[in-house]
């Protein structure tokens, strides 16, 4: 056994109590569970060798094509080996999974490689540390719960924080103004917009959505197009909506933004934007209930084909072939 793991896989049930998980049938036979211990800092660079290089380059889809589970034995060696970057992506191979077929979500696994990278000084997974904490994880099978725990959430926040981590700065502050976790908090604001109670929605939504919340980001983006609350406002939409699809949250938002290019009211009305939008969203990967979204960006894709001209189409379609080749960007 090597020497990282030596050190932290001899008491997994001191760390099921002080981090309050229940283990499932996933964890079985695993050795990887880190002890209590100081939280550690880098003594040096992160340690991104060739073939950390080569397995991110798997993780991420970079000129080859994206697949978890060629990617995972590359940097489980690697994280086995105490390389601290490799265990921050081991975790967040384990948590995200890809498709039952090729690898399956390991949300125990993903929470202790996590914590092992967060106890080596990994000042991004400290962060989210805090951020699983703060909201509690439950497993996919229902077997494996990280229960709430602000006072140690905060801890792990105040660690990255301290080591430039504005993030956890704004989490930090969020949880000591209202004694709530982010995922509370966004909660909280979306049962007041349900409720109409936009003002209130307005301030919870925010504060989640500066945190690069992506289901805030989009809601708000909802309001500001809508009017909800607030005067319309198309361009602050837009910039909502951009922020919601770089934080993951795609399909709805693309399509909302594809739609205000088309109605063309306060932004200039752009045929090829709208296309180039509803192209992205639904060439976007579904999950269940998202169908007749796909089915509707695919029929305003057809109307628009015979309102364009061939030079609009083609660059619309070059957009799209160019987003399609690109770098694929990680969401944890």
């Amino acid at each position: 056994m090597n020497k990282c793991l030596t050190v932290v896989g001899l008491i997994i049930s001191i760390l099921a109590v002080s981090a309050n998980i229940s283990m499932g049938s996933e964890a079985s036979g695993s050795s990887v569970f880190p002890r209590m211990r100081e939280i550690g800092t880098f003594t040096a660079s992160l340690q991104m060798d060739q073939n950390l290089i080569s397995g991110l380059k798997y993780l991420e889809g970079e000129g080859v094509p994206q697949d978890f589970s060629k990617a995972l034995p590359i940097i489980k060696k690697l994280a086995e080996q105490c390389n601290v970057e490799a265990q921050f992506y081991l975790a967040y191979i384990y948590l995200h999974g890809q498709g039952s077929t090729k690898l399956p979500i390991q949300r125990d696994l993903g929470f202790s490689w996590l914590q092992e990278a967060a106890y080596n000084g990994h000042v991004k997974a400290q962060y989210y540390m805090g951020r699983l904490l703060s909201d509690g994880l439950i497993a996919l099978n229902g077997q494996v719960t990280v229960a709430q725990n602000l006072e140690t959430a905060k801890k792990w926040f105040s660690e990255a924080a301290s080591r430039g981590d504005s993030e956890a700065k704004q989490v930090l502050e969020l949880i000591n103004s209202t004694g709530m976790g982010v995922e509370e908090t966004f909660k909280k604001g979306k049962a007041a917009f349900t409720s109409q109670n936009y003002s209130e929605a307005l301030k919870l939504l925010t504060s989640v959505a500066l945190i690069d919340h992506s289901e805030a980001q989009f809601m708000l983006g909802v309001m500001n197009s809508s009017g909800y609350g607030v005067p319309k406002n198309a361009l602050e939409a837009k910039k909502w909506y951009l922020k919601a699809i770089e934080s993951g949250e795609e399909i709805f938002a693309q399509m909302n933004l594809g739609n205000l290019y088309l109605d063309g009211e306060e932004l200039p009305k752009d045929l090829t934007e709208a296309y180039y939008w509803f192209g992205r969203a639904g060439a976007n990967g579904l999950k269940g209930g998202e169908m007749m979204c796909q089915e509707m960006t695919s029929g305003w894709k057809a109307v628009l084909f015979y309102r364009m001209t061939a030079e609009q189409i083609a660059e619309a379609e070059k957009r799209l072939t160019e987003w399609k080749n690109g770098k694929k960007k990680l969401v944890f």
